[in-house]
């Protein structure tokens, strides 16, 4: 073949074509033939793949002489047993002798013995026949001439091999991985239609790459692999199984709601409530059934509790104090006298008294009724009887005298009913308050919001509120109060008192009230009036809070859409929170969990919320704070609405998100998302100056919906957020700022807004910081009439760059706590002396521990001390290095900051050459492009050197052994 033509209307392209004909598969295969001409003429000589005619070189076979006509002579070639596919024959002849094959018979047959091919040559004088016989399964080739003599010096006959499925290659001893166990080219491996999953390239031999797997390796290993991308190349499979909460084989799916842990594995608590639970850390979602506790339930209710997640307590009329069924709450061993089983909360009934009121009341006392502890007839004896329980009969004494007896009878009862009563009442105080309880106890939040017995009382002659006592609770969101037992209540606040600050001495109070101060004002707040949590502690809606006594109030929570065919209920644990002259509406919200992702965005859809700030990291010491309910890149549903994340803004300590949400059959609706990232797991801020920051591109914002502010469970920073909200407007509107009343004012909306009393104290130096930094965010394009505006003069003399510099190096001096080392002011400075003063340009500035850029160890008895700290650029934290001009003896430290913080730009300030600064810098640049400077163990050289009078500029090579860092 010299050319291949492609025709047809379909032809547009090909990427490859593969021409095969097959290989000489006769070649030193077995061969006879009926006789022997000679000695030199034998069967094999046709197959021994040397076409050359030469009878003296024994390369042609030859017949004897034929017997007899109609007995043909015969070749046959055997191919021992096996089977070729064979398209071709070629029979070359002797050039002398061409008539000795004319007219020859060739014949095939596969390893069966079954016929398949057949072919008779005219009789021409040919020097090569050449027979297409098409593909062939052959095991056995038979050439036959009825003439005196047959002849001929090579047989060639073409095919493959027929491997079996899944071998290629002339010994079919190569595998390839079809699709479908499709067998391959026998030549090449190439599969039909495609490699079977698990392989690629031609052959299909070679495996998916790690991290790939099935058709064409187009699929990637579960990032829940819990060998992060390694699983098998044919179906996924992770190998190692899967990490936390995600089944096997492939580690996409999540546990079902009743199995947890590695791949699974785990069951959920049978304690748990449905038992369903975390499919992560095993957490029981619903709580737990009654009788135990802990994340998981697997424990039983502490000595003296009981119940549903062991909010009860067990009756103190128990026989055997605080002990009762964890479950139940039954009393073991019964009850005090007086109290009636199983829970030993109620006095006997009418009639009976005594031990688990086992015993009936005398019979001879008037109307059956007696006291329930000893069981003292309370209304007398009937008549004829007498004794404290009527139990001896009275016998009447004949006296002249009967008005006498009359009265004395009388006085006797006068003054048995009068010790009677007075018995009753010394039994019920020593029953109230003989047998107190330690004088600090616990009780559930329910209980001191909802339950009478312990809201504040309120005194109408004083117009007084006694408020109870708040505890300081940690960011764990934990929801417990601590109540004094003697009174329950103290601190007491007149709302008449004015709370509110001037912002002109905002400044001076911070100065003179400490920590103390705020922790005994935020104790003093009064407990919300006339709220309840009915909705949000029902059985229908309880599991869908986050912690399980932090849920909205009824009066005021949002009310989501009812609709029963989707099964979505109008609760979510969410309040309205109105702010400063009702100019702002927000809702505080918990942070969504898995079961409320769909009600959350619900919530953002139908309240038209365009403004989301979310306080809280989705991770926060290894514990999950929130549900991520935006995708990470394109778009992601929830229930009937989808979410698309459009633009990602990342900042140093804060991310702004744009989300666009889809409902079918209505116009999408656009969300921006103020995501703040630097609150810590714990605490508050170590510096307002972020929260600042973000408040006022929040603020930048305006909205005519609410603003939906959420952290995890909605009340603490969430709180701290909407207080300084609150008392900015303020501020701006009368001059004033009255935190305590905001307080008051948030905790009527929701439960625990502000949660502690640092939160408190850190609302104040937010609002200090604010106070400074207000109305001083600008738009780029405005910048030029700010600073117009700056150095234009103010009434008593400074511009107003210089007022505005004083007083943020004011705030600097000014608040600070007085515990900790720093605080708003000098974040960045370290007061401590204790470090070298060789290393120190100014023993007074020194870098605070908490930033320092810390130098590792990599050169003889180095210290890991520099003048230095790390501070945030515009979009990144610890992006920027602030240090000190080098000493002589620091001028190897500095380059070592600059090659292990991987350093390309410095800007340096030289100090006036007057100036002891200047005497005082070390050599730390080469002078020319010829002569490096040397600093065991560096050596700096410059390739550039440029400047005027204004900038110098070097570009320069640092070497330390065989590392090199470019700084230009």
């Amino acid at each position: 073949m010299t050319s291949l033509v492609l025709t047809g209307e379909n032809v547009r392209d090909v990427c490859s074509i593969y021409v095969n004909g097959g290989r000489n598969v006769a070649v030193q295969q077995p061969a006879v033939q009926d006789s022997t001409y000679g000695i030199s003429s034998n069967a094999s000589n046709a197959v021994d793949g040397n076409r050359t005619s030469d009878w003296y070189q024994k390369s042609c076979i030859h017949t004897d002489k034929q017997i007899s006509k109609g007995t043909p002579h015969y070749w046959t070639v055997n191919f021992s047993g096996e089977a070729y596919s064979v398209n071709r024959y070629v029979l070359y002849t002797k050039p002398c002798c061409p008539e000795r094959i004319s007219g020859f018979k060739l014949t095939s047959w596969n390893n069966k013995s079954d016929q398949v091919f057949t072919y008779t040559a005219p009789k021409t004088l040919a020097l090569v026949h050449t027979v297409v016989s098409g593909s062939r399964d052959v095991a056995r080739v038979n050439v036959t001439l009825d003439e005196e003599y047959l002849n001929f010096c090579e047989a060639e006959i073409y095919g493959v091999n027929i491997c079996p499925k899944n071998k290629y290659g002339l010994d079919c001893t190569k595998e390839c991985n079809c699709v479908n166990n499709e067998q391959c080219h026998v030549d090449t491996g190439t599969c039909p239609s495609g490699c079977a999953p698990g392989y690629t390239f031609e052959g299909c031999q070679t495996e998916c790459s790690a991290g790939t797997w099935g058709d064409d390796c187009r699929n990637s290993c579960s990032v829940n692999c819990s060998n992060k991308d390694s699983c098998n190349h044919k179906n996924g499979t992770c190998d190692g199984g899967c990490v936390e909460g995600f089944k096997p084989p492939l580690c996409i799916e999540e546990c079902n709601n009743r199995m947890w842990g590695v791949n699974c594995s785990k069951t959920c608590n049978s304690n748990c409530l449905n038992e369903i639970c975390h499919s992560v850390i095993g957490t029981c979602l619903n709580g737990c059934k009654q009788g135990f506790q802990g994340n998981q339930c697997s424990q039983e209710c502490s000595a003296g509790t009981w119940g549903v997640d062991c909010r009860h307590s067990c009756s103190v009329n128990c026989s055997n104090k605080d002990s009762c069924n964890h479950k139940d709450g039954t009393c073991d061993g019964g009850c005090m006298t007086g109290f009636k089983p199983p829970l030993c909360t109620e006095e006997c009934d009418e009639g009976n008294y005594g031990i688990n009121c086992t015993t009936t009341c005398n019979k001879n006392c008037i109307e059956d009724v007696c006291n329930a502890v000893n069981g003292t007839c309370l209304r007398g004896c009937k008549a004829g009887y007498k004794g404290y329980d009527c139990s001896e009969t009275q016998t009447a004494s004949v006296n002249e005298d009967s008005s006498s007896t009359s009265v004395a009878a009388v006085v006797v009862v006068v003054l048995v009913l009068a010790a009677a009563c007075t018995t009753a009442v010394i039994i019920f105080y020593r029953r109230r308050h003989g047998k107190q309880r330690p004088k600090i106890r616990e009780v559930d939040l329910d209980k001191t919001e909802d339950d009478h017995s312990y809201m504040p009382r309120h005194d109408s002659n004083e117009n007084t509120i006694l408020a109870s006592t708040t505890a300081q609770f940690d960011d764990k969101e934990t929801t417990k109060q601590v109540v004094d037992s003697n009174s329950g209540y103290y601190n007491i606040i007149s709302v008449k008192v004015d709370t509110s600050i001037a912002i002109k001495e905002l400044s001076d109070f911070m100065s003179t009230h400490n920590k103390q101060f705020f922790e005994q004002q935020f104790k003093s707040v009064p407990a919300p009036k006339d709220v309840s949590k009915s909705v949000g502690l029902s059985e229908l809606n309880k599991h869908k809070n986050r912690f399980k006594d932090i849920c909205a109030y009824d009066h005021s929570r949002v009310h989501l859409q009812i609709k029963t065919d989707d099964h979505e209920g109008d609760y979510i644990n969410a309040c309205y929170v109105e702010g400063y002259k009702n100019e702002e509406r927000f809702i505080a919200s918990q942070g969504p969990n898995r079961l409320i992702l769909n009600d959350f965005i619900r919530m953002l859809w139908e309240q038209k919320v365009d403004k989301v700030v979310m306080l809280t990291n989705l991770l926060e010491e290894g514990k999950i704070k929130c549900e991520q309910y935006w995708p990470d890149e394109d778009e992601a549903t929830f229930g009937l609405i989808t979410v698309k994340l459009t633009v990602t803004d990342v900042f140093a300590d804060y991310t702004i998100r744009q989300f666009i949400l889809n409902k079918k059959g209505h116009p999408p609706h656009s969300v921006k998302q103020f995501h703040f990232t630097s609150w810590p797991d714990q605490g508050v801020p170590l510096t307002p100056w972020a929260l600042v920051e973000f408040e006022q591109r929040v603020a930048s914002q305006p909205t005519a919906t609410p603003t939906v502010v959420h952290c995890s469970a909605g009340v603490g920073r969430t709180g701290t957020f909407i207080a300084l909200r609150h008392v900015m407007k303020e501020a701006e509107d009368t001059g004033r700022m009255d935190f305590f009343k905001t307080l008051i004012k948030l905790r009527q909306a929701r439960v625990l807004m502000i949660q502690t009393a640092e939160q408190y104290e850190f609302l104040h130096k937010a609002a200090c910081v604010a106070l400074v930094c207000m109305k001083t965010t600008v738009a780029s394009c405005d910048v030029g009439e700010r600073i117009q505006f700056l150095h234009t003069k103010t009434k008593s003399g400074p511009s107003h760059m210089q007022k505005e510099f004083e007083a943020v190096c004011g705030l600097c001096q000014n608040v600070d706590d007085g515990h900790k080392e720093s605080d708003v002011g000098d974040v960045y400075q370290n007061t401590s002396t204790a470090v070298k003063q060789q290393k120190n340009r100014n023993t007074q500035i020194l870098p605070h521990e908490m930033y320092r850029a810390q130098l590792a160890a990599d050169t003889a008895n180095a210290s890991d001390y520099i003048n230095a700290v790390l501070i945030p650029s515009f979009r990144k934290t610890r992006h920027q290095i602030l240090t000190q001009l080098p000493l002589p003896s620091t001028v190897v430290d500095f380059y070592r900051l600059v090659t292990q913080y991987r350093v390309s730009l410095a800007v340096a300030f030289d100090g006036d050459v007057q100036s002891q600064d200047s005497q005082t810098l070390g050599n730390y640049l080469p002078v020319s492009t010829t002569e490096p400077l040397k600093c065991e163990p560096f050596v700096i050289s410059s390739s550039e050197i440029k400047g005027d009078n204004i900038l110098d500029e070097q570009k320069l090579t640092i070497n330390k052994i065989s590392d090199a860092n470019v700084l230009s």
